[in-house]
Parts: C-alpha cells; structure tokens; sequence
C-alpha cells in the first residue's frame, strides 16, 4: 500500500519520504534493539510520556513483561523490515508498463479495476519474494530477542 502510494504522481517530497523511510533498514540489528530498549525502558521517553500525559501513573516495564516485550519487538521487526519491502515493491512498481494502464483506460477501467486486473497480477512474483523472505528473516530473529531479552531468551 505505501508502495502503490508513492508511485503515483500526486505525492509532493516524494524522494525525501522515500529516503527517511529507508533509513530503520540501513541500521544493524543489535543498534536498532539498543535503540528500542533505550526507548521502551522504565525510565525511558515513551513511558515518561505517557506518564507527563497522564495516560499511567507507575511505568510499565516494556522490556521485562513478556506481554509487552514480544509485542515491542513485533513492533521493531515491522519498522525496520518495511521499508525494504516497500522498496522492492516500488521497483517493480516502477517497471510496470504504462500501456497497461492506457490500454484499460480505453476500454473504461476504473482505478479499482486498474488496481485488481492489472497491478495486483503483476505483482505476484514480488509478493512471493517477499513472503518466502519473510520467513526467512523471522527465523533469523534470535540475535535481536537474546540481546531485548538480556541473554535471557
């Protein structure tokens, strides 16, 4: 969707958003976990936050509850997992012909029916990539949770 969203022509600073979408990807993994303990610890910006805000009155400890910790590390294996996705998609996004789409217009397509007949087909073999790969980073994930976890597991 962020893809098919940056590849339109109506979106301003598209390059710039590009790019600071990017960013979580170029991070390692271990940085990225310390980046995210510092920020989920009890002492740590987002519960003084929600606490300056009201929102709890005692901080909840993000990191050692393993409600909260599975649930932050979730979180962290989507922000920086994305946006490499996004990129592949958009590339191929970018590679889709343009007559493709004239051809539809011609014949009375709607953007719905542009969107189900003609990129969503086009774009099957990227989405098998990229869940066959998906798989494969989540078993690739014990670095992180052994380091949020303190060597704990």
């Amino acid at each position: 969707v962020i893809a098919y969203g940056l590849s339109s022509h109506a979106v301003k600073f598209k390059k710039t958003f590009r790019l600071i979408y990017f960013l979580p990807t170029l991070t390692s993994s271990a940085a990225l976990t310390l980046i995210f303990m510092f920020i989920f610890n009890v002492a740590g910006p987002l519960n003084n936050f929600f606490m300056s805000i009201g929102f709890y009155n005692k901080p909840i400890n993000f990191l050692q509850n393993p409600a909260y910790s599975l649930k932050v590390i979730m979180v962290m294996n989507i922000w920086s997992t994305v946006p490499t996705y996004m990129t592949i998609y958009l590339a191929s996004l970018v590679d889709l012909p343009e007559s493709f789409y004239e051809a539809a217009e011609m014949d009375g397509a709607t953007s719905w029916d542009k969107l189900r007949y003609i990129t969503v087909p086009y774009l099957r073999p990227i989405t098998t990539y990229v869940l066959l790969t998906v798989m494969i980073g989540t078993f690739q994930m014990f670095d992180q949770a052994f380091i949020f976890s303190n060597g704990s597991g």
